[in-house]
């Protein structure tokens, strides 16, 4: 995550809200994918494949606000 340590506030904010976007699309078409009947082959694949995709843009959201929040400090 080094990647966001020369992002101004600006930009971590930005960066923070593409991931909520980002996350609230994943978690819907999750939804979708769910909902539909008879998807029943690999299904065990789709759920650790969002589960991980969910996470990792928690983790990176988590992340940067903290970044965020130590530069706001200054």
């Amino acid at each position: 995550m080094k990647k966001y340590d020369d992002m101004s506030t600006e930009e971590l904010n930005n960066e923070i809200k593409r991931l909520k976007d980002l996350l609230e699309e994943v978690i819907e078409e999750r939804e979708m994918i769910f909902s539909t009947t008879g998807i029943h082959r690999s299904v065990q694949y789709h759920v650790v494949k969002y589960e991980t995709e969910i996470n990792e843009i928690k983790e990176n959201i988590d992340h940067i606000s903290r970044l965020a929040e130590g530069r706001a400090a200054m």
